[in-house]
């Protein structure tokens, strides 16, 4: 039963469905579109060797965030397709300490989360660092062309063959990463980039990106980054549109230079010691819920992208500049040097996915 409020409580529903209980509007209605497609869906595996478990699930944005609401699609489905034998404590704002960064540290406390691919070589994933490189990827459809070609099944395989701490289950997106700054230094080319504070996270290749256009990388948590724009210790920082609105950064960062320069290629991923666990029945039930939650990013990320921009712009007074395709191709050449540095080995590998875009 659904409340005016939007609270849906547990029920059954068609045909015996498992409907888990939700108490606010979005969940409400991120589990309405996932109960058809969980319905639709051709169920490959025996209901009845599905095992009870419990499930922590992680994220540091918010269910409101595409990443939770992706997650929590995959949660209702598994619930759903499970009969509510699979349930879950959701941490999606972060609640839950753990060092994204650290795959070990992070599945040693959550069993589900998403992992960022540009990530993956602090980790182990040598190849990762492809994904961390800028302008691999040109826009959201050559993302995609890559997660669905057998160059992308490959990245998959090799990291679940890798031996490390997360199994990957599918792909999922959260947008491309572009610049924003502070009021005080308005962005109308790259070059007024060069010489101001950037936050990055934790990596060399962040560092030299910065270092590449002029500016002066800064180390800094996420959940500092608000209060470093504000009081200036960083001039600016850069994340997708769905991590700048979630965090309110159009409060102290109104200014955006979209230069898209590394799209958030993202995975959905388990624990390996969850994943080795399960039995075959249970895998494909798990692979099964993981489709259907790259499904539902898919179809969503762009019209929740635009509707942030349309937001900001007209409620926040946010000013997006877009470079021109001389600005965007100087931008690329100055980054170059930072293939042959950190991807050396894989020069052939990135030119196989430049060769995918549309």
């Amino acid at each position: 039963a659904t409340t005016a409020e939007g609270t849906q409580t547990e029920t059954a529903g068609k045909d015996g469905m498992y409907i888990p209980e939700t108490t606010t509007k979005n969940q409400a209605a991120v589990l309405a579109e996932v109960t058809p497609a969980v319905e639709s869906a051709e169920k490959n595996f025996n209901a009845d060797n599905i095992q009870a478990r419990n499930l922590i699930i992680w994220d540091r944005m918010g269910e409101e965030h595409i990443m939770g609401q992706t997650q929590l699609a995959f949660y209702y489905a598994l619930q759903e397709m499970s009969g509510g034998k699979i349930t879950a404590d959701l941490y999606l704002s972060g609640e839950v300490d753990v060092d994204a960064t650290n795959l070990p540290e992070a599945y040693s406390v959550t069993n589900v989360g998403r992992y960022q691919l540009e990530l993956a070589e602090q980790n182990g994933y040598a190849k990762g660092a492809v994904f961390g490189l800028p302008y691999v990827f040109q826009n959201r459809e050559h993302f995609w062309a890559f997660a669905d070609s057998e160059l992308g099944k490959t990245v998959m395989d090799e990291i679940n063959n890798g031996g490390f701490a997360c199994h990957v289950l599918s792909y999922i997106e959260e947008g491309a990463r572009s610049y924003f700054t502070t009021a005080a230094h308005p962005v109308d080319s790259y070059t007024d980039l060069a010489g101001l504070k950037l936050r990055v996270q934790s990596t060399d290749i962040y560092n030299d990106m910065v270092r590449a256009i002029g500016a002066s990388p800064t180390t800094m948590a996420w959940s500092e980054v608000y209060t470093g724009l504000s009081s200036g210790v960083v001039d600016g920082a850069d994340n997708p549109y769905t991590g700048y609105n979630s965090s309110m950064l159009f409060e102290v960062a109104p200014n955006i230079y979209e230069d898209e320069h590394i799209w958030g290629a993202n995975l959905l991923t388990i624990s390996t010691s969850i994943w080795d666990s399960l039995n075959d029945d249970e895998k494909a039930m798990f692979e099964a819920a993981a489709q259907i939650a790259s499904d539902y990013n898919r179809k969503h990320i762009q019209e929740v992208e635009t509707a942030i921009k349309e937001n900001i712009v007209s409620e926040h007074g946010v000013t997006i500049k877009t470079p021109s395709s001389e600005e965007k191709q100087k931008m690329v050449e100055l980054c170059q040097p930072m293939y042959e540095k950190f991807a050396a080995d894989y020069l052939g590998f990135i030119d196989e996915i430049k060769a995918l875009a549309q």
